[in-house]
């Protein structure tokens, strides 16, 4: 298989470059993995929302609350007709301990509240793999950006060398009288078009060196290769219809919202629930104990076991209002699941369509890129023996850079595209990485 070799980059780059570590993309998209703090952050907020399930198990589990005072009282009493057996200065300590339990037994709001704990922990596991997805495409689109712009960079060195010896030749060609002097001035004005040409694609190396270097959390450098004859990659099924089946099924985006649409039932029923009637168990045990009263001391013991009802009746039309509001968040639910499935049938028939443009815009690359070198060689070879003129050569050695660019620029939006369609399918994993990477290496 014949392969175009990554450049070396102008001398400023050189060094920093190779004094950072080599990297494959299935290596580049773990260490992104690993450092992206939207990710961690998304992990944190994941490990948050599990605490929702114990929160709302304890909600319908028993309670028990243990109270305790102490108070010191001086009372004095004036009465109106004094009767001699009754008090008038009262010093009194009254101290008083006890426990209660509460069980609930019938409440459609706490009942309610525990299933939303266990929707919020799915849906975070969701959100997860969902950024984990975004945080894979990043480092790979990254990734690829550093391969391609080196590719570019390098046809933009070849290019300006080439110019520059086209641009000596006519000047010299010109001294002696063989050639005019716009033929000489139009080589300079290519060779100084070149050199602003490499130095726009030097720069534009260094700017997804550096994307790739943060996203990462440190320096590295891609040692791969683009091949000259790249074939398709592997797509089953091999169907628009197919993959807009798969994706409706497996999304992430669409199991989301479909969680969310279950979350918001229950917001629902928990609004119903705050109208109904509440029923729990009460089991208690009190003690109360006064030093000092108008008849002495006193001990209370007290134990308590029941039932408890309580029936909302009016809360200023807070309950309604909830009602509402419930019903509203379920239309708003249902309306973004249905627009997450129209916007991956539609995700999926673009990719779908670049995967498919892309591949025949890659293959008429491949032969643009013989076909080019051919015709350069062949404007050479009648230069020499007169048939062709300077500027016959200077165009197909500028035709040629230009599709070399092309074909690099191509074939990483087809390899995005390919990881796009798995990434919506939820298919996409370490073997799509590696396969890649062993046709880059």
């Amino acid at each position: 298989m014949k392969r175009m070799m990554l450049p070396l980059i102008s001398l400023c780059c050189i060094q920093p470059v190779w004094a950072s570590e080599s990297i494959s993309l299935q290596a580049a998209v773990e260490q992104a993995l690993q450092h992206a703090p939207a990710l961690r952050a998304e992990q944190a907020a994941r490990d948050a929302a599990q605490e929702n399930i114990a929160l709302g198990k304890a909600r319908l589990l028993p309670y028990v609350t243990v109270s305790g005072s102490f108070q010191q009282e001086k009372q004095q009493f004036v009465y109106d007709k004094p009767i001699s057996f009754l008090r008038s200065n009262i010093n009194n300590r009254n101290i008083s301990y006890g426990i209660q339990l509460v069980q609930p037994l019938f409440d459609l709001s706490k009942w309610s509240l525990y299933q939303q704990g266990q929707l919020a922990a799915a849906s975070a596991d969701l959100k997860l793999a969902v950024q984990r997805q975004q945080t894979t495409l990043q480092a790979a689109s990254a990734w690829l950006d550093v391969l391609r712009s080196h590719v570019a960079l390098d046809a933009a060195q070849k290019n300006e060398q080439a110019m520059q010896s086209l641009a000596k030749k006519a000047k010299l060609a010109f001294n002696i009288g063989l050639s005019s002097i716009n033929e000489s001035l139009a080589a300079s004005s290519r060779f100084d078009l070149a050199k602003a040409a490499r130095i726009r694609t030097a720069n534009a190396v260094l700017q997804a060196q550096a994307n790739l270097d943060s996203l990462l959390g440190h320096a590295v450098h891609v040692d791969a290769y683009i091949p000259a004859d790249f074939h398709p990659l592997p797509l089953q099924p091999n169907d628009l219809e197919a993959w807009k089946k798969i994706t409706a099924a497996q999304s992430l985006r669409i199991q989301l919202a479909k969680e969310k649409t279950k979350l918001v039932d229950k917001q629902y029923t928990q609004a119903l629930g705050s109208a109904m009637p509440t029923v729990q168990l009460i089991a208690g045990w009190n003690k109360n104990q006064a030093s000092d009263g108008s008849f002495g001391g006193s001990s209370v013991k007290t134990s308590v076991i029941g039932i408890e009802l309580n029936a909302p009746l009016y809360a200023g039309g807070a309950l309604s209002a909830k009602r509402r509001q419930a019903v509203d968040n379920k239309l708003q639910s249902d309306y973004q699941v249905a627009e997450a499935k129209r916007s991956t049938r539609l995700r999926t028939q673009q990719i779908w369509l670049a995967l498919q443009s892309g591949w025949d815009e890659l293959s008429a690359l491949q032969h643009a890129k013989i076909s080019g070198k051919e015709a350069l060689k062949a404007s050479q070879v009648g230069l020499e023996v007169g048939l062709r003129t300077l500027n016959d050569v200077m165009d197909s050695q500028q035709r040629l850079a230009s599709t070399q660019q092309a074909y690099a620029d191509a074939l990483a939006r087809y390899v995005m595209s390919w990881l796009q369609l798995q990434a919506l399918a939820d298919h996409l994993d370490d073997s799509h990485l590696s396969h890649l990477d062993a046709l880059m290496k």
